[in-house]
């Protein structure tokens, strides 16, 4: 027989990294995104710093996504102008790898206290 301690950390495994959960879309991303929250509950603080990290991660790619269609609907509809909004923000994703600065790190940095911050300028 298995003591508690053993068949809890077997399930923590299984939960943070569950058989199938690898897939980038649908239901196999879904299927992990669950298991990580049962894993959150059952394991503790490591696999809720890891979906809060995630949530970090997924809000800087929906606001620079929504600024590259904004600034594609606008150049279409308004003035090619707003084309140039597209260029900065590609030139700041290009940039920042080297310079370890993001503007849009910074900002959920700040409004997401509880996460290790995301290239925030320190070459640590």
């Amino acid at each position: 027989p298995l003591s508690d301690r053993h068949t809890d950390a077997r399930i923590c495994e299984y939960l943070e990294h569950p058989p199938g959960s690898r897939g980038a879309f649908g239901l196999g991303s879904a299927l992990h995104h669950l298991f990580l929250s049962a894993a959150a509950r059952c394991c503790g603080s490591g696999v809720e710093r890891d979906l809060a990290m995630q949530k970090k991660v997924r809000a800087h790619d929906g606001i620079v996504g929504a600024t590259y269609m904004s600034s594609v609907i606008l150049g279409a509809v308004v003035c090619p102008q707003w084309l140039w909004l597209a260029g900065v923000v590609a030139g700041l994703q290009i940039i920042s790898p080297i310079t370890r600065f993001c503007p849009v790190y910074f900002v959920l940095n700040k409004l997401m206290p509880d996460t290790d911050p995301i290239q925030n300028g320190s070459r640590t």
